[in-house]
């Protein structure tokens, strides 16, 4: 076959986006609003056409995660046709469930609606700008995202080839191994993938699947305002504004990266998370890197709405809230600890507060809820039990760093590089000084929240504790004590990162209440404060975009991904390759590049050995993780002969190598390449087949 002429990668990405989103819209839609039909007529009937819209998507996105898990384990065709009964009622019934109703008030609606719109249509625009790989020319632009999709672009590509449960992609030693990871989201862009007919790849279908979650996610905000402040609707517009407003991480982060470009030094920090070892992540951050996490918060809270309003059909929704929380369990097993946690203590806090039959009926209620919730995960459980090669403790109790705070106070710990090696996981940060950590939180936590911090103050400054308050309490206590003293040891800390989700979205709302209530006064003291750190907070999140999509830019980045001829060269070599080989063949690079993004974005195919990223990450063992990589770099360095290569490769069953410019055999003149035909190259890359 002959090789591909010069794509337009944005273009295909483009396409491919375009029918993913298309396809989530035509399945997920439908989903969302049989559930919400069921589980509430009554309100649903009462909402606008793009109120029911966002509604349906909130649901969806909390109730498909455990569907598509439980039936794809049973059996592929039996999700394909709940989908497809779904979609087609869906269809025959429309006219009437997208109607509006006519006895909702119109003016209210309609400023609503188009807060809903217009933050759609803005989050929709932004993702796809940070996200999606520019061409131009024979020049690519990887996003920095582009780490963390190398991981969600393969989990989804697994998940589309072999089904439930997956295979590892990142570790083949010979014969497959489980993945030991929460995949529950990542059914969502695999199952797209696979009914677009090869229109979508699994990486376009896991960008158009966080576009989608974010959409959810906007749902999430507008039933928040609805549950705690439902005669307000300006918060809601507040709300959605204040997702653009983030902490003060800018007032770091630009001069670091400045000083890098005046003294020449390789820039550190791509993001303006990356200055802490434990960061307090903005929203855009969370969106675009993390959707699955976004997804266990959406079902966390959607289960904690259906639990508590469970009045005429108690037990109906008190099941309807356990699939919620085990569609959270395997979305982000860290939020469904810190959501269920924080419902627990509320249950607790109102039974003690009130000591009625029915805050004792909650209690067995939300026992109930959590056996339910035990069984429908169960399988999952199970998977991960038997696939865990790693027995050490994933979760201790320790307090969480303080990031470069501790850094600047610190001489032996001023490299820069090193702290990013740190938080990427390379290192783990010392946290056994817990009484300094916890002082230097006292600075750290009102840095990272910055306007949040401030507004949450003077949003309870004065006031007094109502009935109506202990749920929103209850969940950012629960929330701020378990991302403070707890932390996740496979790999970040995402227990600490992630655990702070539910705290966050309580500080928004009260900032959000108060913003809307809040006379301005420009001569006071507090409300010039605020409006400067507001002022800050939005220029992070912006410097932010900017970081992500641009920092591949600056010349000083020590990132393999930094010359966009290079990344173009490497992207074509994995596309010609995808029509030669079968989906589940095994195509191998170079394992020792850190952090190595083209063969999970690109190949879509599974690898011996990943990189020491994601390599050892899925509950693998490391000294196996390290014994197959060490056997698989000599082919990479020269030293062997073509015919010692041929045979290693044909008893791993390795289809073929990827050999690129930062290969040590790559311009050796007396390495084995010159003893092989390549089967594709151009001037970066070459592609050696031993399939044949």
């Amino acid at each position: 076959m002959p090789a591909m002429s010069d794509p337009s990668f944005t273009l295909l990405d483009a396409k491919g986006v375009l029918v993913a989103l298309c396809l989530l819209l035509a399945t997920m839609t439908p989903l969302g609003y049989w559930l919400a039909i069921f589980l509430q007529a009554e309100k649903f009937n009462q909402l606008s056409p793009t109120q029911k819209f966002f509604q349906a998507t909130m649901l969806a996105c909390a109730f498909a995660p455990i569907l598509f898990f439980l039936l794809w384990r049973l059996n592929f065709y039996a999700l394909i046709c709940m989908i497809i009964i779904s979609t087609i009622s869906f269809i025959f019934k429309m006219k009437v469930l997208v109607s509006p109703n006519p006895n909702i008030d119109l003016d209210s609606s309609i400023k609503s609606d188009k807060y809903l719109r217009i933050a759609l249509l803005v989050w929709s625009l932004i993702a796809l700008f940070v996200i999606i790989d520019f061409s131009w020319g024979k020049n690519l632009y990887m996003s920095v995202v582009c780490f963390d999709y190398e991981k969600h672009a393969a989990i989804a590509n697994s998940l589309m080839q072999n089904g439930v449960p997956p295979t590892n992609p990142m570790l083949n030693p010979g014969y497959s191994v489980g993945l030991y990871y929460y995949y529950f989201w990542f059914t969502i862009p695999a199952l797209i993938a696979k009914c677009s007919f090869h229109q979508a790849s699994a990486y376009t279908s896991t960008i158009a699947s966080t576009m989608w979650t974010g959409m959810a996610f906007i749902g999430l905000i507008h039933n928040l305002q609805k549950f705690f402040y439902p005669d307000q609707e300006k918060t809601l517009k507040t709300s959605l504004l204040l997702l653009f407003v983030s902490g003060l991480d800018i007032l770091l982060v630009a001069p670091i990266n400045y000083f890098g470009q005046l003294t020449n030094k390789p820039q550190a920090l791509d993001s303006v998370e990356w200055w802490s070892l434990d960061q307090v992540s903005a929203w855009l951050e969370m969106l675009v890197w993390v959707p699955h996490h976004i997804t266990g918060c959406i079902a966390v809270f959607s289960g904690i709405f259906l639990f508590l309003s469970c009045k005429k059909n108690k037990w109906k929704n008190t099941i309807a809230s356990a699939i919620c929380f085990a569609s959270a369990f395997g979305s982000s097993v860290y939020l469904a600890l810190v959501g269920i946690s924080s419902l627990c203590v509320y249950v607790l806090i109102c039974f003690l507060k009130e000591k009625t039959n029915s805050s004792l009926s909650n209690i067995f209620k939300l026992l109930a809820a959590l056996a339910v919730a035990f069984v429908l995960v169960l399988p999952f459980y199970s998977d991960l039990h038997s696939i865990n090669a790693n027995n050490e403790s994933k979760i201790k109790l320790a307090v969480r760093s303080s990031g470069l705070i501790r850094c600047l106070i610190e001489p032996e710990h001023r490299n820069f590089t090193h702290i990013i090696k740190d938080q990427i996981g390379l290192a783990q940060p010392d946290t056994s000084n817990w009484a300094e950590n916890l002082f230097l939180l006292l600075i750290n936590y009102p840095f990272e929240l910055g306007f949040y911090f401030l507004a949450a103050l003077l949003y309870w400054h004065n006031r007094p504790i109502q009935k109506e308050d202990w749920l929103a309490l209850s969940i950012f206590a629960t929330s701020l004590l378990i991302a403070t003293f707890l932390r996740s040891t496979i790999h970040n800390n995402d227990l600490g990162w992630r655990g702070l989700i539910p705290a966050q979205l309580i500080l928004l709302l009260w900032s959000a209440q108060y913003l809307s209530t809040y006379k301005i006064n420009f001569k006071k003291t507090t409300c010039i404060a605020l409006q400067a750190l507001l002022i800050i907070g939005a220029a992070t999140t912006f410097y932010d975009i900017y970081l992500l999509r641009f920092s591949q830019l600056n010349p000083n980045r020590e990132l393999q991904e930094c010359d966009p001829k290079m990344n173009y060269a490497v992207r074509l070599a994995y596309q010609n390759l995808l029509n030669k080989y079968p989906p589940n063949s095994i195509i191998q690079a170079n394992p020792n590049h850190a952090r190595d993004p083209f063969m999970g974005l690109y190949s879509e195919r599974p690898t011996l050995v990943s990189d020491n990223e994601y390599g050892p990450l899925f509950g693998i063992d490391y000294g196996k993780f390290t014994k197959v990589k060490d056997s698989v770099t000599p082919l990479f360095n020269g030293n062997l002969t073509y015919q010692v290569v041929k045979d290693f490769c044909q008893k791993q069953k390795i289809a073929a190598l990827v050999v690129k410019w930062n290969d040590p055999v790559f311009n050796n003149k007396s390495s084995w390449i010159n003893d092989a035909k390549p089967v594709y190259q151009n001037d970066f890359v070459k592609v050696f087949d031993f399939a044949n």
